[in-house]
């Protein structure tokens, strides 16, 4: 069986897989320089979709320098995730190629820090992931995420829109809750969702974190 296929069936497990050979540990420079190279790709990432080829150079250099740092491979896979889902930027093909790239990225990630939600978020924000692997996924990520974290605000807003368009009302109105307890101000006034289900979803989301 196809390893990757193997490995997008059974989700991201830091005992998948058995373990890539221990890399040489980066010099504290090199550490230095790929935390700022990654601070580097997330704000260019932020920036908008124009500034993502910037970003990727970012994080992967970073993950050269510092080929055990889980943050690295997170912020790389997150990055290619979002770069699967904008349907502006990539035609079908060329996203899937960008999702399966990103997985192996995510699961290292894992492997490395197990306590990590946001691969777990990223995975199951994605298009191309099955739904009920979506599910299984954003209900770990759950579990290891305790905080109401601003950072992981968008990827419950994403969920959210995932599910609201796949039926899954329950687990689209918590994620819309969770994404505004993040941030009340932002996630829960300025930003909606365009259409329907998720706009009436959305608004039930509001009226019991007392917003309306």
């Amino acid at each position: 069986m196809n390893a990757l296929f193997s490995f997008f069936r059974r989700g991201l497990s830091p005992k998948a897989t058995k373990p890539p050979e221990v890399q040489k540990e980066p010099a504290p420079e090199e550490r230095e320089r790929a935390d700022g190279l990654l601070r580097q790709g997330l704000v260019l990432r932020k920036e908008g979709t124009t500034r993502w080829d910037e970003a990727e150079r970012c994080f992967r250099e970073a993950l050269q320098l510092d080929p055990r740092s889980a943050r690295a491979h997170q912020c790389l896979g997150a990055l290619l995730i979002s770069r699967s889902n904008n349907s502006s930027e990539n035609a079908p093909g060329p996203s899937k190629r960008l999702y399966n790239e990103a997985l192996p990225m995510l699961e290292r990630s894992v492997q490395i820090d197990g306590s990590l939600p946001g691969p777990h978020y990223e995975v199951a924000r994605s298009d191309w992931t099955a739904l009920g692997k979506a599910v299984e996924e954003y209900m770990t990520a759950s579990r290891l995420d305790t905080s109401a974290d601003p950072e992981y605000a968008v990827h419950h807003w994403s969920v959210a829109q995932r599910m609201s368009r796949s039926g899954r009302t329950d687990l689209a109105l918590e994620a819309f809750r969770r994404a505004i307890r993040c941030d009340p101000g932002y996630w829960g006034g300025y930003v909606k969702p365009s259409r329907e289900p998720a706009l009436s979803i959305w608004a039930e989301a509001r009226r019991r974190e007392g917003l309306t």
